[in-house]
Order: structure tokens, then sequence, then C-alpha cells
């Protein structure tokens, strides 16, 4: 039987598990061949502090790291900003900013985990490394 206390006097770090059914655990961007990024709802979950107001997201790209930078924003006047589809999982075109790097989506198609990295003159951002295709050796 459930008595009516104050759970948070003992417990002050207790907080309510609200996700159920969210595959937090399995977090990734996904390449399509179309040339379009999808982030799931693990990725969406993980990075809601950069997330949660943006509608637009600004790439870069660095050819040395075979690296994509993901920055999010709420400003649809930033230079290169692509809009975010948001659903389930959010997602966006970017058919010229392949175009322009030459990247090769065939190739790049596929699962990467992204991770939040400290950026010289831009703070955290999330990246993913070409190189570092889920499920390839």
């Amino acid at each position: 039987m459930r008595t009516k206390t104050n759970i948070r006097d003992n417990w002050p770090d207790l907080e309510k598990f609200t996700s159920a059914g969210a595959k937090l655990a399995n977090l990734y961007v996904y390449i399509s061949p179309r040339k379009s990024l999808t982030f799931n709802s693990g990725f969406i979950h993980r990075a809601k502090k950069e997330i949660d107001n943006a509608t637009h997201l600004v790439f870069s790209y660095s050819r040395s790291k075979n690296a994509i930078v993901f920055e999010f924003t709420d400003d649809n006047e930033d230079p290169g900003a692509f809009k975010i589809t948001k659903g389930a999982n959010y997602s966006v075109n970017a058919v010229s900013f392949f175009n322009y790097y030459g990247i090769d989506a065939q190739k790049a198609q596929g699962k990467y985990i992204p991770k939040l990295e400290n950026i010289p003159k831009r703070g955290n951002c999330w990246v993913i490394y070409l190189n570092q295709k889920v499920g390839e050796k």
C-alpha cells in the first residue's frame, strides 16, 4: 500500500522516467543515399539541450578528419542553415551540402554514432566521422 509522503525529502535526485518505448540507448545519425540525414529518437533525447528550440541545422565539414559537424539553431537567417523536419525522428535534406563537398552519399550511407565534442571557436557540437560507420570494420 502506498502512503502519501514527500519522497523527495529522502531522495532529492529522484526523477520520474517518462520515455517509455523510446529507443534511448540506440543513439545514431543515419545518412541516406538521397543525401539526407535522420536523427533518431535516442539522439533527440540525448541532444535535447542543443535541439530543444532549434528549427534549423548548420553543417560544417572537415576533410582532414572526414567529419561532419552539426550546430543546431533557431536562426533561419543563418547562412547555410537547413530546415529540420520534426517527427518521431528529425531529418534534414542536405543535397547541396553533400554536392558542395563532393561527399558520395552512396558510400556514406549508413548509421553513425554522434559524439559531442568541443570544437575550437564553436564550442560543444555534435560530430560524426564518416570513417566510423556502425557495422564496418
